[in-house]
């Protein structure tokens, strides 16, 4: 499940389409949630309800239930959040609080929506976050206005020679934004003079399972090779306890 997240905090403008509020990071963060709030007239299930579904499988750590079906007009998803159940059947309904998780996510989810339930236009997705985690690491290196773009080549072939990168690639200014545009964002440009998102190199590791020592020591490589690293962002959920929780959200297809 390949995931394109540049997605930076995106701080000045999310707010500006967001109902929760996203942290400030001092240069970057670890996101996780691409949970874009939309109206749904779908037909609504409680959080409660929900605990007795029957989940089906849409992808590595994501179940998914189709509330409503029909041709699709559009080619966004939009995704709000519901809150979290416990594999003992406890519930938090969390509608306006801070998640951190699935930003990281976004792109794959709403492709695996749109190539695997092509028929469904409303529903609800529920989380096993870590086991997501677990099938593919990616790191967000975040580049400062200083950064030297001439040479992102150079560092871009250091980085893709290091042990566990699969992939390797550079997200300009200008290439963030138009990717937060074309999944169905507003625009900002009528609200910033300036566009907030940072220029980054998104790694890719291989998928397979990975200790926080050994992170840190990709981590430090990566610092090592290219100067003007403003920040780095990684999955940290990926290193504790799982919870037991499910995160669950809705999402409505345009």
């Amino acid at each position: 499940m390949k995931t394109s997240t540049y997605y930076y905090i995106r701080q000045k403008a999310i707010v500006h389409f967001m109902r929760i509020h996203i942290r400030p990071v001092p240069a970057g963060v670890i996101l996780l949630v691409l949970l874009l709030l939309a109206g749904c007239n779908s037909k609504k299930i409680t959080l409660n309800r929900l605990r007795t579904v029957n989940w089906t499988k849409l992808d590595t750590g994501i179940g998914y239930v189709s509330t409503r079906s029909g041709p699709t007009t559009g080619d966004s998803v939009r995704f709000r959040m519901v809150g979290f159940i416990s594999i003992k059947g406890q519930v938090w309904p969390m509608e306006d609080e801070k998640i951190t998780a699935l930003l990281f996510f976004g792109d794959a989810i709403s492709r695996s929506i749109k190539d695997k339930l092509p028929g469904s236009l409303r529903g609800y997705l529920r989380f096993n976050l870590q086991e997501m985690w677990r099938k593919e690491v990616t790191i967000n290196v975040y580049l400062s206005p200083a950064y030297d773009t001439a040479s992102i080549r150079a560092d871009l072939e250091q980085i893709r020679q290091l042990p566990r990168v699969a992939a390797a690639g550079y997200v300009s200014k200008d290439s963030a934004r138009k990717k937060y545009v074309a999944d169905g964002n507003g625009d900002w440009s009528a609200l910033l003079d300036e566009n907030p998102l940072p220029s980054s190199i998104e790694i890719h590791l291989d998928g397979q399972e990975i200790t926080e020592e050994q992170y840190k020591e990709i981590e430090a490589m990566i610092r090592n090779h290219v100067q003007g690293i403003s920040d780095i962002a990684y999955p940290k959920i990926l290193f504790g306890k799982w919870d037991g929780r499910y995160l669950i959200a809705e999402y409505r297809r345009d």
